[in-house]
């Protein structure tokens, strides 16, 4: 069986059945896909869960006014700007990994 003939549920079927976090670490940093894991303090509501898919990544930012009224920008306007949005739009198999904005 060939890896790029597989459907990206087969894939991540498989991939949650053969692989574990250091062989994914491994064979990444051979790739010299170097810091593609979460930091350690993030860790899993329970120890059974797993997490895999494609990374829906997303840029945020802080606002400092729930609505402001010094901008025309029509996203600014939205309570959430974008990120209802971006999650609505998550698709099977996505992962929502966002940065940019505080906790």
């Amino acid at each position: 069986m060939n890896v790029l003939d597989l459907t990206d549920e087969e894939l991540f079927a498989a991939a949650r059945k053969e692989l574990f976090t250091a062989v994914v670490g491994d064979a990444m940093d051979k790739m010299k896909l170097y810091h593609q894991f979460l930091p350690a303090r993030i860790q899993p509501l329970k120890p059974d869960m797993l997490l895999i898919g494609r990374a829906m990544t997303v840029l945020e930012a802080d606002t400092f006014e729930e609505t402001p009224t010094f901008t025309n920008n029509p996203i600014l306007k939205k309570p959430f700007g974008l990120m209802l949005e971006a999650l609505d739009d998550l698709k099977k198999d996505e992962v929502y990994i966002c940065t940019g904005a505080s906790d």
